[in-house]
């Protein structure tokens, strides 16, 4: 049994070692008490010992037993997502009371995706705007519009900020979306923040629900 074990261990180290930055969590399973003789063990690399999430049993030890751990992990997997939006918000509060490596609010946080100075996008899944992508088929202008109410926004009355003529919506797509395409774009990490917990609701409602920590000050 121990040699089952090292071997286990072997196969399993080998595989997920080379991605363990990129590892957010392990969810270990398996019926019965083997699961949990084979952490004792302590045969697993120890930094991926750090992300385990939690321990499943299961009825079955083939592929069922994967759905089974699945199925059976999304409490703990949402468990640990808000644990992961709480520390991240901690690190934004934290720079903030600095005023260090950290910015909010709508214009500065598109300024420092804009200028590349934006490391980690924070922002809400509550954000209710919807943005625009717009072509001026007269001069071929491309304009990005940020529509905060939809309600009054009349397609019909807008014009090109160039030449006065029509405009056409060539794409229309959340704001959430849009932020995250352009932070991916510069290389940003995004940090998406729900408002399930008092930390995520004082979020949205005292910094706006949008914030981003930074590479550089100034």
């Amino acid at each position: 049994m121990q040699n089952f074990f090292k071997k286990a261990a072997e196969k399993f180290n080998s595989y997920f070692e080379p991605y363990i930055p990129r590892i957010k969590g392990v969810l270990i399973g398996g019926p019965g008490m083997t699961k949990n003789y084979f952490m004792d063990k302590k045969v697993i690399h120890h930094e991926l010992e750090k992300k385990i999430l939690g321990v499943v049993d299961t009825a079955y030890t083939d592929e069922g037993g994967i759905r089974e751990i699945v199925q059976k992990s999304e409490d703990i997997l949402k468990d640990s997502e808000l644990v992961r939006e709480r520390q991240i918000l901690d690190k934004f509060m934290g720079e903030i009371a600095r005023d260090a490596l950290a910015t909010y609010g709508q214009n500065e946080v598109e300024k420092a995706i804009d200028n590349k100075k934006a490391s980690v996008l924070i922002i809400s899944e509550d954000i209710p705007w919807i943005v625009f992508r717009k072509l001026c088929e007269h001069c071929n202008n491309e304009e990005i519009e940020i529509i905060k109410d939809p309600k009054d926004y009349e397609e019909e009355k807008v014009r090109c900020s160039k030449c006065e003529s029509k405009i056409e919506v060539t794409e229309e797509i959340d704001y959430l979306d849009y932020m995250i395409e352009k932070a991916k774009a510069v290389g940003a990490q995004v940090r998406v923040i729900s408002t399930e917990t008092n930390e995520g609701k004082h979020f949205y409602e005292s910094f706006g629900g949008i914030a981003a920590l930074l590479r550089y000050k100034g």
